[in-house]
């Protein structure tokens, strides 16, 4: 049986605090920690991981210095490539069908902004 494989990954800069207010203070990260999704329907595997924008490129705020935007296209091409994140197993005849990345910038998101009770540790 041929197996397939749907990959999407969500580097997410988590949203403001003021953000998360109006819809509920129920939204709380914690810098360090990713979040990977599995799900298997037929053949085929989805996998959605999820982290934190200051865990990948140091910051959560939009890139717009040429210093920021390097790192975040050097992220992006890191992650372009599935193999680079995960190995498919050879004997289980799986195949890359599609692979996203999708950067959800939200609102801004600094550290001084003065949540620092909201953050998990």
């Amino acid at each position: 049986m041929k197996r397939s494989i749907y990959y999407s990954l969500l580097m997410s800069a988590m949203m403001s605090v003021a953000a998360a207010e109006e819809t509920r203070q129920v939204d709380k990260h914690e810098h360090g920690v990713g979040e990977l999704n599995i799900a298997v329907e037929g053949s085929a595997i989805n996998l959605e991981f999820m982290i934190p924008g200051a865990d990948i490129v140091g910051f959560e705020y939009e890139a717009k210095s040429d210093s920021d935007i390097a790192l975040v296209n050097t992220a992006l091409s890191k992650f372009q490539d599935f193999e680079n994140i995960f190995t498919l197993s050879s004997s289980g005849n799986c195949n890359l069908v599609d692979a996203e990345i999708e950067i959800n910038q939200g609102d801004e998101h600094e550290d001084e902004h003065g949540h620092e009770d909201e953050h998990e540790r």
